[in-house]
């Protein structure tokens, strides 16, 4: 069955919490089914919870240090991507109310936001016990109990709302309702299901580029991950990287996501040419069109 983005139970309904479900694609895309969906309002609703972009607040400095910090992490835990990209929510939302926070604990805290993660996004055998965690060589953890309080910490800042709607969940959303029409073209010939994964591929590669650019909390992680899919459709050289389906169905015209679009299309140019997915065949076009 598919998993659920949250942890109450079967009254969640009277909650607010969405269970995460497969969605019909639209008549004109071609279907991802190795991909679940969620409800893109619920998802939308819940950008509310997202952290403002601040860049005055002092963590901000060492916040490229630590999404590093995470992804190597979840890498060597062998956790999702979707595990960082909310564990990176969470760290956002906590530091921006609690500047307080000394430099000194961050990769604490960090740890916490990952161990919270893990347990919303892993299946239970591969969410990491305190045990694995205290065993690593994280400054500021010495004994199971300092988690234990950085947990604490995190939850109440996030006041027991351990939801959230990052720019991969959105991703994996607009790749389950189609992010590939029936009508495009790829050099003037027809597109085919088969370039879907490759899309995908792209996709997610963008996702993990964009969470070092913390300007990118200037605007809503559902235009974020529009501007993204844009972006990958123009790195498969898809004639039309913006069409009246998708901008229907995400909600955001070309106008929209153009200065976002700008941006990560930006940072895609500029990434090292081996980091990228196989099968690239030229940079993104200047503008969506």
């Amino acid at each position: 069955a598919p998993k659920r983005h949250c942890a109450e139970d079967d009254s969640s309904a009277e909650a607010g919490c969405a269970h995460t479900r497969a969605e019909s694609p639209a008549n004109d895309c071609f279907d991802a089914p190795w991909m679940p969906g969620t409800d893109l309002q619920y998802l939308k609703n819940l950008q509310k919870l997202n952290p403002q972009y601040n860049p005055h607040l002092k963590y901000v400095s060492y916040r490229t240090l630590l999404v590093s910090f995470i992804i190597d992490f979840c890498e060597d835990l062998k956790l999702q991507h979707v595990t960082v990209h909310r564990a990176l929510n969470y760290l956002d939302r906590l530091l921006s109310k609690r500047p307080d926070v000394s430099r000194q604990s961050y990769q604490l805290v960090a740890t916490a936001c990952i161990f919270v993660a893990a347990k919303f996004e892993e299946q239970p055998n591969n969410v990491p016990t305190l045990s694995v965690f205290a065993k690593a060589n994280i400054a500021g953890l010495e004994k199971k109990q300092q988690l234990i309080e950085a947990e604490r910490v995190l939850l109440e800042s996030l006041q027991w709302n351990a939801l959230s709607a990052t720019h991969l969940h959105f991703s994996h959303c607009y790749i389950n309702k189609g992010v590939l029409c029936k009508t495009d073209t790829i050099d003037s010939k027809p597109a085919s299901k088969q370039d879907l994964r490759v899309i995908h591929k792209y996709i997610e590669f963008l996702a993990k580029l964009c969470l070092q650019d913390y300007p990118l909390l200037k605007y809503e992680q559902a235009l974020v991950s529009a501007a993204a899919v844009a972006v990958a459709r123009g790195a498969c050289r898809i004639d039309n990287v913006w069409p009246a389906e998708l901008a229907a169905m995400v909600g955001y015209s070309k106008e929209d996501i153009q200065p976002c679009y700008d941006r990560i299309n930006s940072l895609f140019r500029d990434s090292p040419p081996g980091e990228k997915p196989s099968g690239d065949k030229s940079a993104a076009t200047s503008a969506p069109s």
